[in-house]
């Protein structure tokens, strides 16, 4: 696999595309169907979504080191 340069030009053109998406595309999807404002339901799912990764890794965190606990020696 051949390594690109990233040049100046390429910059360019990544910022340039970026700031063309719509921000409607970069909202969650509980917010960008809604012409309404903010409610609980989506302050909830917001929420979720930004916390059940960080409560996944814990699990998987928590039972990888149990499980090297218990095949030390």
């Amino acid at each position: 696999m051949a390594f690109v340069p990233v040049t100046r030009m390429m910059k360019s053109v990544l910022v340039l595309l970026f700031g063309l998406v719509p921000t409607i595309a970069l909202a969650c999807p509980a917010c960008a169907g809604r012409d309404a404002g903010t409610s609980l339901r989506t302050y909830v799912v917001l929420a979720s979504m930004i916390f059940v990764p960080f409560v996944i890794a814990g699990v998987v965190i928590q039972i990888i080191r149990r499980i090297e606990s218990d095949s030390s020696p």
